[in-house]
């Protein structure tokens, strides 16, 4: 996540599906926001509510707290944290990912900093993990890639399950082969969890990977498949390799 996003057509599906959930259950909501310091000099960010009234009748008080964002001077995650209607307990993660010019202080200091969020998020029993991109590309192994701001990692996910808490992870859509797409994205889940995709199709694709423990599964899945059922930018991935 960049500052610059905020208030964003993609900030508004993916706060839509949280505050979906959150009004569904009891679940304490967690928000890792992975925020990247390192804005790139691209238009990134450009899609704001405005160009889509359409939308609106979806969440109103959503759609016009996110287009006031977009048009204000604090397009921040701050701006997110304090102006939207979060459910009480909800915790949020906002150090940000730090670059430098040494590869092993990189390592070390995204190791440090995911340990941080582990500890500030562990007592969720659901957390959001919204990196730029999603998972990193075969050219990105480790942390020490200075690419590595822009992604969350399997481990990072893993870490989370282990702790008892269900993630949902932000994925851009890719130009590999839908198979291999939908692929990597399964990969993470293991026998013990079990994982659901939604796919946000407004403007440009993105996905929403859930990994969600047995558990949790049970009582999310219903509403996740409502969800996808009711909102027409919503779409379920039922993916089987071939």
């Amino acid at each position: 996540m960049q500052n610059r996003y905020a208030g964003d057509i993609g900030d508004f599906g993916k706060l839509l599906l949280l505050l979906e959930i959150a009004s569904s259950t009891n679940f304490k909501l967690g928000i890792n926001w992975y925020l990247n310091l390192a804005e790139e000099a691209n238009t990134d960010g450009r899609f704001t509510l405005e160009n889509y009234p359409e939308l609106e009748i979806h969440a109103p008080e959503l759609f016009k707290e996110l287009l006031s964002i977009s048009k204000s001077k604090e397009r921040t995650v701050e701006s997110l944290q304090s102006n939207l209607d979060w459910p009480v307990g909800t915790q949020f993660f906002a150090q940000s990912l730090t670059n430098s010019d040494s590869m092993e202080r990189r390592a070390l200091s995204r190791i440090s900093w995911h340990q941080s969020a582990l500890e500030e998020l562990r007592n969720c029993e659901l957390v959001f993990l919204d990196p730029d991109n999603g998972l990193p590309p075969h050219s990105v192994k480790s942390y020490r890639s200075k690419k590595h701001t822009k992604y969350a990692y399997p481990h990072e996910i893993g870490d989370y399950l282990k702790l008892g808490i269900s993630v949902i992870l932000y994925q851009h859509r890719d130009r590999s082969k839908r198979e291999t797409y939908y692929r990597r994205l399964s990969e993470i889940a293991g026998s013990d969890f079990n994982l659901l995709i939604l796919d946000w199709t407004k403007v440009s694709r993105r996905s929403y990977a859930c990994y969600l423990l047995p558990d949790h599964f049970s009582m999310l899945a219903p509403i996740l498949t409502s969800i996808a059922n009711r909102l027409p930018s919503f779409e379920k991935i039922d993916f089987q390799e071939n």
